[in-house]
Parts: structure tokens; sequence; C-alpha cells
């Protein structure tokens, strides 16, 4: 069942739960799926479908066991053994656009952090940044980074492939993610897009103390985890703070607008979007 571009689908869909009125299944419970595709950063019609086809998973949903229907009424049961989680929502791009934005950096060691992973990345710009611990499934870890746009990862792959891909003195494999990734919200294409921002802010003041002042502001909150670090200017009263994804960022910006000492900030451009051409070059 397709969602097309710009439309929303609203779609109750019946839980396999037990009827008041008899002690069999009669799918009375409903819960209802809601789903928008929005359409600016990509032009072509955009279409998300079940994975499988709806009324196969709705013949799935029925022919639970009554006493794991039960469970799923009350909240019990194991996210694993839902329907939606095991077959899920897949983002199908049409042929004239391509949708592969995330890549995959492979055979990182267990000490490895998401910091120097970002500096090894060139190409684009990223949208978001994760480390996921496959220690017991490969023996290293592997980070998932997705780019803003699929220019990005078709760009940093073909660097990877010509150069190879060095994380802390460690050559690590990059491979592109199989399948289309999922568009990003509206409200967020809409920043990035109109708006311009970047995982990157920058801060100015005059204030000496507000280094030490953002750090507190944000090592309170959730984005403090997420801050790849601070980079600051010798010549300039400017603070740089980069943030693994662009989510992150506007979390911090907004934080920040209430901190007194700061004169202006702003969205700068992300490291990762340069090229081994136009990185600077030593002097001669």
């Amino acid at each position: 069942m397709p969602v097309n571009s710009n439309d929303w689908l609203e779609k109750e869909l019946p839980m396999d739960t037990p009827s008041e009125s008899s002690g069999e299944g009669h799918f009375n419970t409903k819960s209802t799926f809601i789903a928008h595709v929005p359409q600016q950063l990509y032009p072509h019609s955009q279409v998300i479908e079940w994975t499988k086809n709806l009324t196969d998973l709705l013949d799935g949903i029925k022919s639970l066991p009554l006493a794991e229907a039960r469970l799923l009424e009350a909240g019990k049961t194991k996210f694993p053994n839902l329907p939606i989680i095991r077959i899920g929502l897949r983002h199908t791009p049409c042929e004239a656009e391509k949708g592969f934005r995330t890549i995959t950096i492979s055979n990182l060691p267990s000490n490895t952090s998401m910091d120097q992973v970002l500096r090894a990345i060139r190409g684009g710009e990223v949208l978001s940044a994760c480390m996921c611990n496959t220690v017991r499934i490969t023996g290293f870890l592997t980070a998932f980074i997705t780019f803003v746009n699929s220019s990005g990862a078709a760009k940093f792959l073909s660097i990877a492939e010509q150069e190879g891909c060095y994380v802390a003195f460690q050559k690590v494999e990059v491979n592109l993610v199989g399948t289309p990734t999922y568009p990003m919200r509206r409200i967020l294409q809409d920043r990035i897009v109109n708006r311009g921002r970047t995982r990157t802010l920058t801060i100015c003041s005059a204030d000496r103390s507000i280094k030490r002042t953002v750090h507190l502001i944000l090592s309170d909150s959730i984005v403090a985890a997420y801050i790849e670090g601070f980079k600051e200017h010798q010549t300039r009263e400017e603070i740089t703070i980069l943030f693994h994804s662009i989510e992150m960022a506007m979390r911090a910006y907004k934080l920040l607008q209430v901190c007194p000492g700061i004169e202006k900030m702003w969205f700068g451009s992300d490291p990762c979007g340069k090229t081994p051409q136009n990185e600077d070059t030593p002097p001669n």
C-alpha cells in the first residue's frame, strides 16, 4: 500500500485481541498508523510501502495465538514478536532518484570513538552518525554515517575506493547500505534546505569565559554525548562546536539562545563536506 509524496496516510490496523462477548479473537482493538512523506530534498515521487502486502500483514496479526494477543493488548509482549517489527516499512524511491545516503564503516577497533570516525569523512555534509557495538558479531565496531544527499555518500565511497579510508591509523572498510535511506522529517528538511542548518555551530562572544559557560549548559543536556569537540579560533572571539548530527546541533542552538554573553550564533560549513582537492594546503 503506497503512500505518495506530500500525502498523509491514516490507517486503522485491527489487533488480535479477544472480544468481551466471547472467548475467541474478534480483533476489536484498533491502532492508528500515520505516515507523511516530505518532498523538498527529493524532487521525485516518494513511496513508503509495507515490505509485505498489507493483507498478509493483517492476516499475520489475526493469526496470533490468543495468549500472545492478550499480551499484545496489555503491552507486555516483546517488540520482536510484533508483526510491525518483523515486517516493518520500507522506503522505495522512484527509479529516477538515488535514495542511498547511508554508508557503513567497519573493522573499527573496539576503542575507536565517533569523533575519530567523523574526522575521516569527506565528500558531503553529514546528517547523522552513530556507532554500533558489533564486537561480539564481527570482532570490531561499526559506524553508520548518513549523508544529507546521496551524492555525498557516493563521493565518499569513491574517495575511499581510490585512496583507502583510515581511522586512527587503522585501515577500515567502507560500504554503501544496500537499502534506500528513509526520508528525513519534513521540518528537518526545511531547516537544512531553507535555513542552512548543519552539524557545525559557531558562537561569537567577547566574554573570555564563554567556553566554560557553554560547556556548563551543554554538559547537563542530552547533546553532551553527541559533541565531537570544540574548535577555537586564535584570532577571533569565536568557538565552533561540532556535533554528531544536525539535529543535535539544532538542539544545542536552542539551549544556547538564552546563554548570557553570546553575541551571535550561526551554522557553518561541515568539514566532512570537503574533498581532498579543496582541503587547506600547507604554505610554500
